[in-house]
This record gives C-alpha cells, sequence and structure tokens, in this order.
C-alpha cells in the first residue's frame, strides 16, 4: 500500500501552495484560545511568566493556522504531504535550528583513516528489488534525541544497532551519550582526536571511527541525558560493542545509496531539514528539494519504493520520538537530483 496518494500533482504548484501560508494573520479568537489551552495541556507547557507566555501563544498559533491551511490543501489533493503540532511547536524556527539540528558542513573534519574511509562501489549489472523496508525486518523503533542536537549520534548509533540486527541477529540497544561525550573534541582520553560538539552537532563518521577505536556501551550502562557530559569511559569495563569500520557513498549518487540499502542495510544521511520538516505527518515530503546544499540534520534512510503514480520514495527514520512523521518517520520523494542532499554525505558501518 502507498504511503501516499494523489489524483493528479504539479510540484511548482504545490510549492507556491504551501509559500503563500506561511505568513498567518496573528489576530487571535476563541477557537485560537482553546487551541492553545489544549496544546498547554497536552504537552504540560509552562512559562515563566505571562511576557513569555503571550509570546509563545502568538508563535504556536501562527504555526496552527498555517498548518491548518496547509492540511486542507492536502485534503483536497493539492499537496503530497500533511503536518501537525508538537511539543516545539511554541518556539521559533531559530530556536529550533539551534536546540534540534545537529549537522554544520563547516564543522572541523579531520581526514579519515584510509582503513575507515572505503568507497562503497557496486556491480551496475545487480538487479535491486522495487521495494525494501528494514522497518519490516526488525529495524527500528525511532528513538528521541530530546532538546540537544544529537541526530548524528542517533543516526549513526542506530545504524550500528540496525547492521548488528541484520548482519548478526543481535538486538541491542546503544548509547549515543556515549558517543556525544566521548568523541567530542573536548575528550582528551584518547590517543585519535575527534571534533564532534555533542548537542551543538557532528559528523556521523567520526562517531564509527570512534566506535571502531573504543567501542561503544549500550544504554542501560551509559544513558541519555540529552546534554554535554565530560565523557565516562572506564578502561577497564569490557561490555563495550565494536565495528570493524565503515564505508562512504560516492557523494551525490542515489543510484549507489539505493543499492547500498537493498544489499548491505540502513544507510547514514546528511538532509536539510527546514521549517516544513518539523511539521511533518505522514505522505511524499518535497519541500527542501531547491535546499539540498544547506545541510544540516542527520536521520537513517532504512527503505526505499514507488508508489502507485509512479513516484519514488525514500523511507527515512528520524530521531524526534514516535510522535514525529509516520510514527517516527518520512517518505521522501526520490530521484530528483539529490532531493534534500540525501545522497551528499552516506555513511554505514561494517560490523
Amino acid at each position: 500500500m502507498s504511503p501516499f496518494s494523489l489524483r493528479s500533482f504539479s510540484m511548482n504548484k504545490c510549492i507556491i501552495l504551501i509559500g503563500a501560508f506561511v505568513a498567518i494573520s496573528s489576530v487571535i479568537s476563541s477557537t485560537d484560545l482553546d487551541a492553545w489551552q489544549e496544546f498547554k495541556t497536552n504537552y504540560s507547557k509552562h512559562y515563566a511568566n505571562e511576557t513569555e507566555e503571550n509570546y509563545r501563544m502568538k508563535i504556536y498559533i501562527k504555526l496552527k493556522k498555517e498548518i491548518d491551511k496547509h492540511n486542507e490543501l492536502y485534503e483536497k489533493g493539492l499537496v503530497l504531504f500533511k503536518r501537525g503540532v508538537d511539543k516545539y511547536s511554541d518556539l521559533t524556527d531559530e530556536e529550533i535550528t539551534s536546540r534540534r539540528r545537529g549537522f554544520d558542513s563547516n564543522m572541523t573534519r579531520p581526514e579519515s583513516e584510509a582503513d575507515d574511509l572505503e568507497y562503497f562501489v557496486g556491480s551496475s549489472h545487480y538487479k535491486l528489488p522495487d521495494y525494501v523496508n528494514w522497518r519490516e525486518k526488525g529495524v527500528g523503533p525511532a528513538k528521541d534525541q530530546g532538546d540537544c542536537g544529537s541526530c548524528w549520534a542517533f543516526a549513526a548509533v542506530s545504524a550500528v544497532e540496525s547492521h548488528l540486527f541484520i548482519k548478526k541477529g543481535v538486538r541491542v540497544s546503544l548509547s549515543p551519550q556515549n558517543i556525544m561525550d566521548c568523541s567530542s573534541k573536548y575528550a582528551h582520553s584518547f590517543k585519535q582526536r575527534f571534533f564532534n560538539n555533542g548537542c551543538s552537532g557532528g559528523w556521523p563518521d567520526q562517531a564509527f571511527k570512534y566506535i571502531k577505536h573504543h567501542g561503544i556501551y549500550t544504554e542501560s550502562a551509559y544513558p541519555y541525558e540529552a546534554k554535554n557530559r565530560a565523557c565516562q569511559y572506564k578502561h577497564y569495563q569490557k561490555s563495550r560493542i565494536s565495528i570493524r569500520g565503515y564505508h562512504t557513498i560516492p557523494s551525490g549518487d542515489e543510484r549507489k545509496l539505493k543499492e547500498t540499502i537493498a544489499k548491505e542495510g540502513p544507510v547514514v544521511v546528511v538532509i536539510h531539514a527546514g521549517h516544513l520538516f518539523d511539521s511533518y505527518r505522514g505522505g511524499g515530503y518535497y519541500a527542501c528539494l531547491l535546499e539540498k546544499h544547506i545541510l544540516n540534520h542527520v536521520v537513517l534512510a532504512v527503505g526505499y519504493g514507488t508508489d502507485k503514480f509512479g513516484r519514488d520514495y525514500y523511507i527515512l527514520m528520524n530521531s524526534f520520538g514516535v510522535g514525529w512523521g509516520d510514527t517516527g518517520y518520512m517518505y521522501l520523494l526520490r530521484n530528483m537530483e539529490n532531493p534534500c542532499g540525501i545522497a551528499t554525505n552516506a555513511f554505514y558501518p561494517i560490523v
């Protein structure tokens, strides 16, 4: 069954329609106030004072009106994806970017070691299946990074968990906090230098490099706290899991990305996540087609397919919890000249 469907679809028309509702009137009605009270109740919201609450209310109501207008278009078959509110709907775009995005291409990144960085070279004669969904094979569920830009760590850890399960039948929950703390540029316990920045972002391949050399603790041994901490690495503890290395996909090559997902398993990808991404609740997402060079978020590509209208899509696992998207997942339109930059920086672990 297709995750999204429309009778007819014009990409340019849809982008124009979406943009038309970003600027919505801020007039507050009794209906708006009811929606605000419901939002505060649902997400246990409390504010420091009346000024703060009024400020947050205006942000929320403006976004709610925008989302309602968008979903009217969705119900009429004029856009491919639907939207919704969540606990972060009282924040500005700038606040969400600073607190939830975890990738910046300008971050310092050391050269990878030769034995770590290997390009995947697949066979051009390999017949790829039309549909792959590792969720159906036991991968997941989506986790929640909370109020911290640790998507890079969550995606890397979820990739290792997925490949351990697929290749070795081992199901284990591993620790993003371990990677955040110990592959930080401030961690000086190791001969290797790592340049990740915890809640301020990082490179997923550097996470793989750390796990190869030093292993990773389980989630229960090293719980997630959604904040930067000192590295709690203990040399005498042997309960760590390691990987043999990682591969990277040639930059921009969607064919190789698709082939890797099919033959090897889920792949960590870096994408652009913008205003509409945060409120995504299902359907075929395409609102970042023109922003593929502005990469700011890391997710896990766990599959691909084609809907009954012939539109290709990727299946992405985010780290915003199961309340975001389609139970934590997104359907991103595929084969549109590297949509959202998905194939620009793509990696997977060798377990």
